[in-house]
């Protein structure tokens, strides 16, 4: 069946009118700007928060403007992922870049993938390589309509520019059919002929009624016809089930390989490869929050965090062999032996360090994460530039009522009540629920202290004599509180050679560890036997 567009074609910017009363819908033949999940865009490496979302919704009238635009950060990738609201067929890609090396130059897409990354997306083979133009008109790049039939989520992996620099993006559309989950689908086709062949019933060798009438009626010409697919009659048997609803409409199982996801595995090597991608390459560290501040990035004021890094050290690796997983032990601060267990001064004697005042593991990719034990870590650690993610308890609040704890609304302030306003009122349930309250009612309890974590903060400076870390934003917890610092999950990490690098000035500084190690287990041996006899 040939599909062709309307009178006019809407992919090269026309100077004249098009008459397209509705600005927010774009005047583009088969548009799925109302099948975009606005909410749900998600974009790596972008300068300023959300651009990509605002590129996606301007609308066809804004296809135009400059700003908003979207721009890369670290580097010229960029790796948007794009949900919809129904099932899409897509046709085409409209895009518009600008003449100047900021114009990317290859595009990689992905369908129905919800976990990619910049590495998955450099290790998966894309569904289909596009090679872009340098130009400021508006590209509307043909797809592989086989390969694109059934669309919910769609990545776009723009790899490459034809500069070194940023990559810049100011518009981003598409087209193609439609169909809303959990019903028939129904499409406005355009055919330059009749094929009576297109619209026979499955199973039977005779045509859809009104299509049929349709034929006989119509001329040699552009053809438009309304198709619905036809209801097939439900089977109840005890082999189809005897549930009477559509197949369309039954729900995947979360748990089936259909629904997208791998086979179910077990074991502490299933456990590792499937948060591989997630786990960052090095280990982080234990900061105290000192407070909040400000800098000035040319006339842009950006608010900031100060973390201070003290006495953190190496204390131990947890291996693949030992203990099922790979991670660092840090300690921070130094606490009083006299407040320090029996059994944990022996594992600090162990190893030659002071007692530590807070311990935290941090996971780590592979052996090649492990660090000497004994070495200490300064703020160097992170890059200028990149991005980290801040996990700890948050400020607790104290015993709150459901109004402050939940919001609820209250009861009302008249007609009867009597000093019941701000309570909640009855929560457990009658007939039915089992005249109990069941386990999760929100009702007035405890509020805050409990782990957040902020993801994707920029590092802004860097101190080692100050021994501080500037984060931007705000981090959990009030001042003093300690907090995890590592590198983020989904933005890239820093680049091979600075990890080389640190890691090379860190074994600099730290020279000697591994000998001071063994002596300390020497010293320990002996002084368990001397204890030991007493």
């Amino acid at each position: 069946m040939s599909h062709c567009h309307d009178e006019h074609d809407h992919g090269h910017g026309h100077d004249h009118e098009h008459g397209h009363s509705d600005d927010i819908t774009p005047a583009l033949q088969h548009s799925l700007y109302e099948q975009v999940n606005f909410d749900e865009i998600v974009t790596l490496n972008e300068a300023a928060r959300d651009s990509g979302k605002k590129i996606v919704k301007k609308t066809w009238a804004e296809r135009l403007e400059l700003e908003p635009e979207l721009e890369s950060d670290a580097d010229e990738q960029l790796l948007m992922t794009v949900p919809f609201t129904a099932q899409v067929k897509l046709h085409s890609i409209l895009l518009r870049t600008s003449p100047s090396d900021d114009a990317p130059r290859t595009l990689k897409l992905y369908i129905n993938n919800a976990h990619l990354d910049f590495q998955s997306a450099e290790d998966t083979h894309p569904t289909q390589t596009l090679e872009l133009s340098q130009t400021s008109d508006i590209q509307d790049i043909p797809l592989k309509r086989a390969l694109f039939s059934k669309v919910q989520r769609l990545s776009l992996f723009f790899e490459d520019n034809f500069g070194e620099d940023t990559t810049k993006i100011s518009y981003l559309g598409f087209k193609g059919e439609w169909t809303k989950l959990g019903k028939a689908p129904e499409n406005i086709l355009y055919e330059a002929a009749p094929q009576p062949g297109d619209h026979r019933i499955k199973g039977t060798g005779t045509l859809n009624s009104s299509v049929n009438a349709s034929y006989l009626g119509s001329s040699a010409g552009t053809h438009r016809t309304h198709i619905t697919q036809p209801k097939i009659p439900p089977t109840r048997s005890v082999h189809n089930g005897w549930s009477t609803a559509p197949p369309r409409s039954k729900h995947w199982r979360y748990n089936q390989i259909t629904a997208g996801i791998p086979k179910p595995t077990t074991g502490p090597a299933a456990a590792l490869k499937r948060r591989e991608r997630t786990t960052p390459f090095r280990t982080g560290v234990l900061a105290t929050k000192k407070g909040m501040t400000a800098i000035f990035v040319g006339k842009e004021r950006i608010p900031c965090t100060v973390l201070q890094l003290d006495q953190v050290q190496v204390v131990a690796n947890r291996t693949r062999e030992k203990n099922g997983y790979w991670a660092v032990q840090i300690g921070r601060g130094s606490k009083e032996p006299r407040n320090v267990t029996a059994p944990q001064l022996g594992y600090y004697e162990a190893k030659g360090i002071a007692p530590k005042a807070e311990l935290a593991e941090f996971f780590v990719r592979d052996k090649d994460g492990l660090l000497p034990v004994g070495a200490q870590i300064h703020p160097d650690w992170f890059q200028v530039g990149q991005y980290v993610d801040v996990k700890g308890p948050s400020r607790g609040q104290g015993f709150a009522g459901g109004m402050k704890r939940h919001g609820f609304s209250g009861q009302e302030a008249s007609h009867g009540n009597s000093k019941n306003h701000r309570t909640i009122g009855s929560t457990g349930p009658s007939q039915g629920g089992g005249s109990r309250v069941h386990p999760g009612k929100k009702m007035p309890g405890r509020m805050g202290n409990e782990n957040v974590t902020v993801q994707n903060l920029k590092v802004l400076a860097v101190d080692n004599e100050l021994g501080t870390v500037l984060v931007s934003g705000a981090v959990p917890g009030p001042k003093g509180r300690t907090l995890k610092l590592q590198d983020s999950k989904k933005m890239k990490a820093p680049g091979l050679p600075f990890r080389e690098e640190i890691l090379k000035t860190l074994v600099e500084r730290n020279s000697g560890v591994e000998a001071q190690l063994e002596m300390a287990r020497s010293a320990h041996l002996e002084l368990k036997a001397l204890r030991r006899d007493i």
